[in-house]
């Protein structure tokens, strides 16, 4: 399943952070409802890595009342020289 998200990011030189918003639709094969996500978090970049704790919402698409979150870190090093 692909989603698309829309959002924007602010920061200045190695640290930033970012909220985009984007939708699930409703699955008619399993019957599973159709959410609102938000992902959010701060990263920072240094030279060889970056860590990014996050945010995943997940939203009621008709009301906005938010239903769940799952939070986690991503982080990543550079591969190459």
């Amino acid at each position: 399943m692909n989603i698309l998200l829309h959002g924007a990011w602010i920061g200045s030189d190695r640290n930033f952070g970012y909220e985009m918003w984007g939708g699930i639709p409703e699955d008619p094969a399993t019957g599973a409802p159709a959410f609102t996500v938000r992902v959010s978090g701060p990263v920072t970049v240094s030279r060889r890595s970056f860590t990014n704790p996050y945010v995943v919402a997940f939203f009621e698409p008709v009301s906005g009342t938010e239903l769940f979150q799952v939070d986690g870190v991503a982080k990543g090093v550079r591969i190459e020289p």
